[in-house]
């Protein structure tokens, strides 16, 4: 086993956490081996739960981004944000920046990280609106407005003035009766 263990085998399409197992030894290693490569990747453990970043920047397709939130975050068991702090890591801007220079997204994007002995680890990046977009436009950040603006305006978003504060999302039942 090339990485080591701990490591992850997650799915390269997912959702939350679909589909993601923590491998600890080279026989469950084993298990997920012959799918690896077109349906799965392999990826090593760093950190721990309490250090996981969700971070959504606007990128411009050109290799930057016009506006940017960080969330420190705590995920459910479903493997989505459960509970999220605004966080400003520099850090984590510049590493986004960089990223934004390779790939050059276009629109909203997602980046993940987290941190291990006082560094910032890219876990994956999805061009598009988390599910988090809620909890960031809470605190200022409106993407789904941006993406809107863009499109249809031509208006490049600019960086809002984001609110600092702690969210915590939760399943409410809505009971109608007949």
């Amino acid at each position: 086993i090339e990485f080591g263990v701990p490591m992850i085998v997650k799915p390269r399409e997912g959702s939350g956490s679909e589909g993601v197992v923590k491998i600890l030894n080279e026989n469950k290693f084993n298990e997920y081996a012959e799918n690896l490569g077109n349906e799965l990747l392999v990826q090593p453990l760093l950190g721990n739960d309490d250090e996981e970043y969700t971070t959504s920047a606007f990128c411009d397709g050109f290799g930057g981004y016009s506006a940017i939130i960080s969330l420190k975050r705590r995920l459910s068991k479903q493997g989505i944000t459960e509970s999220a702090e605004v966080v400003v890591e520099s850090e984590i801007e510049k590493c986004v920046g960089e990223l934004c220079k390779i790939l050059k997204p276009i629109g909203p994007t997602n980046f993940q990280f987290r941190k291990h002995l006082g560094k910032f680890y890219l876990l994956e990046v999805n061009p598009r609106i988390s599910s988090a977009t809620s909890i960031r436009k809470a605190f200022g950040y409106n993407e789904s407005k941006m993406v809107i603006e863009y499109y249809l305006d031509g208006k490049i978003p600019k960086q809002p003035i984001i609110k600092l504060g702690k969210a915590i999302r939760y399943i409410e039942d809505y009971i109608i009766y007949v």
